[in-house]
């Protein structure tokens, strides 16, 4: 028989210790440490001691979590936001009539306030101009490059008439609203 092979045949038992360290492998560990350093030669690369405990994944440090979470919560922000506002941009299409260039639009992007203020003034404009009112529209330029918005209630009757239904207005519902607007809107009137 060959030396290798009586060598195989000796009984190897390795001293454990108690179970301690790291979850109890600690001694088990060394006892193949111990094996491999009294295996026959040809052996002990198939008994490897490296062992390595798997990594938990490095976390963000905690200020880097907040940026993420801030990054994250205004991207969900502005997405549910822009649709909100394309939702009331819809509504107001249904009571006033818009240009057909963007400035409205721009205007209305840039001032966000606005079209909730024009949707809640809609029963009251009805009220006192007339439910058969249309009512336009325009965001133009000043001489100083500043856009204001005008609300137009387009009017065939008498100035008399669209004077009083705008006092009307101003009295019972846009002196009390105006200061949302922040001067960025104006109630008026065009005779045709």
């Amino acid at each position: 028989m060959s030396a290798a092979y009586q060598e195989l045949q000796k009984p190897r038992i390795p001293q454990v210790a108690p179970p301690s360290g790291r979850d109890g492998l600690g001694p088990f560990l060394l006892g193949t440490h111990e094996m491999k350093k009294s295996a026959p030669s040809g052996i002990g690369p198939l008994i490897s001691t490296s062992f390595q405990w798997p990594q938990k994944p490095r976390s963000p440090e905690p200020r880097q979590r907040a940026a993420i979470f801030v990054e994250d919560l205004e991207k969900q922000i502005s997405e549910s936001n822009g649709r909100h506002h394309e939702v009331l941009i819809q509504d107001l299409r249904k009571h006033y009539v818009l240009p057909g260039d963007s400035s409205v639009r721009d205007f209305l992007v840039a001032h966000r306030t606005i079209p909730q203020i024009l949707l809640s003034a809609v029963s009251q404009l009805k009220t006192c101009f007339g439910a058969n009112t249309v009512f336009t529209l325009r965001a133009p330029l000043d001489e100083s490059g500043v856009r204001t918005l005008y609300a137009v209630a387009i009017w065939s009757g008498k100035l008399s008439d669209v004077r009083a239904a705008l006092a009307k207005f101003d009295d019972q519902w846009w002196i009390a609203n105006s200061p949302q607007a922040e001067g960025y809107l104006v109630f008026t009137y065009e005779l045709v």
